[in-house]
């Protein structure tokens, strides 16, 4: 019994020196991971924070390069509070607002721990690195024009007005002498001579209306690093009128008279066809273009005449020619001078007389030489039509009128005689 017992004491005895000697290891433990005083630990890729960057740029300058934006940092201090801390929640600030000059600079930079984490708590040991260079350059601004470079080819049947291209901004506005106004390092904004935007033609049959991306180049076409440049507008909206074209006639509408009609006469064009461009829709309308008239019955000789090319809106002359001359001959024909002392007054109202004061007026005729030959003064007559003429003394209009073997020859030009009308 009392070595049972003895057995049982023994136990029990241990029992408690392990659970001492369990204790004292997790207390140790809680020291060294949690409590240590003397821990060390190290942070990796620690943002930099650039700050004052609106002063430095209210003074015209700006940052082009930096040494670095990730800093590693070797900081000690209890456990406790080393566990507080990550990459993300140690602030690290570069003052900028200090600069007022170009040039390379080396500047240090300030730290600071999250507000669960004492400033004493922590003991910077180590940056890497120490201080961070900027390079700092002027800020300028210049304005570059917009030039369009073409690839492809339109089909033949088609043409796109490049000398009147609109370009405008993001916002629709036109661009002032489509150009945009570009900020940037000055040594950058010196190499860069105008912004460049590749317009493909291929396959295109319809205006083109679309937004576009510039590229900015040197004054050899070679684009330009343009990365720390900031511009106006980051991309333009294009209209560039494509249009089809199409060949049509040149015509004049002819109307006999004077014994000439437009089978017996001859109507010769200075050019008998233009080219035109517009949308397919308007063109489908267009067969032919109708210069003017030119009436027969006016002309004793040959006659060059000019008539103005003139378009309907919307329809572009790419031929260039802006008139055609026109030249009116009559080979086939003769003309014959006859004094006509036949003059009628007719359509005389009622209670009323007429009197003819012009006893013969000379009349030129106009016809085939073998009509003209056998024309005497007497297959011509005049008569004055008096239907609305009112009474007293004036010049009347006479008209000519042929022998029915003759209806074929016609007076040229016009004629008046003088006549009185009165009462009674």
């Amino acid at each position: 019994m009392k070595n049972k017992i003895k057995t049982i004491i023994f136990s029990a005895a241990i029992v408690r020196i392990l659970l001492s000697v369990t204790i004292a290891i997790a207390l140790w433990a809680y020291v060294i991971t949690v409590v240590s005083p003397n821990s060390e630990e190290t942070f990796y890729n620690i943002p930099v924070n650039l700050r004052g960057e609106n002063i430095l740029n209210d003074r015209g300058l700006m940052v082009t390069s930096i040494g670095t934006t990730k800093v590693s940092m070797k900081v000690s201090g209890n456990r406790t509070d080393l566990n507080k801390l990550t990459n993300e929640n140690i602030t690290l600030v570069l003052d900028l607002s200090t600069i007022d000059q170009p040039g390379k600079q080396t500047l240090n930079y300030a730290h600071a721990f999250p507000g669960n984490v004492g400033d004493d708590a922590v003991t910077v040991l180590e940056r890497s690195p120490g201080q961070i260079a900027v390079t700092i350059e002027r800020k300028v601004t210049k304005v570059v024009p917009i030039t369009l470079n073409y690839t492809g080819r339109l089909d033949e049947q088609y043409i796109a007005d490049k000398e009147n291209v609109t370009i405008t901004s993001e916002s629709d506005m036109p661009l002032e002498s489509d150009s945009i106004r570009i900020s940037g390092p000055e040594s950058v904004l010196n190499q860069i001579d105008h912004a460049v935007i590749d317009v493909d033609l291929t396959g295109r049959n319809e205006t083109l209306r679309e937004r576009f991306e510039y590229t900015l180049c040197d004054k050899d076409g070679v684009p330009v690093d343009a990365e720390l440049v900031t511009a106006d507008v980051d991309e333009v909206y294009i209209v560039l009128f494509i249009q089809q074209v199409k060949e049509i006639p040149l015509r004049v509408e002819v109307v006999s008279g004077g014994g000439a009609t437009q089978e017996t006469s001859q109507i010769v064009y200075g050019h008998s066809t233009i080219k035109i461009a517009a949308s397919e829709s308007v063109l489908a309308g267009i067969s032919e273009l109708l210069l003017g008239t030119v009436n027969l019955g006016d002309y004793n000789v040959d006659t060059e005449l000019t008539f103005p090319i003139q378009l309907p809106e919307g329809v572009t002359n790419i031929t260039g020619i802006n008139e055609v001359k026109v030249a009116v001959k009559f080979p086939k024909l003769v003309t014959k001078n006859f004094i006509v002392k036949n003059i009628e007054a007719v359509n005389v109202p009622s209670g009323y007389t007429a009197d003819i004061l012009t006893e013969e007026i000379e009349v030129t005729v106009r016809g085939s030489k073998e009509l003209i030959e056998k024309m005497t003064d007497a297959d011509l007559s005049v008569f004055v039509d008096f239907t609305d003429a009112q009474t007293g003394t004036f010049t009347a209009r006479a008209n000519i009128s042929m022998a029915e073997a003759f209806l074929e020859v016609g007076a040229i030009g016009t004629y008046n005689v003088s006549v009185t009308m009165r009462q009674g």
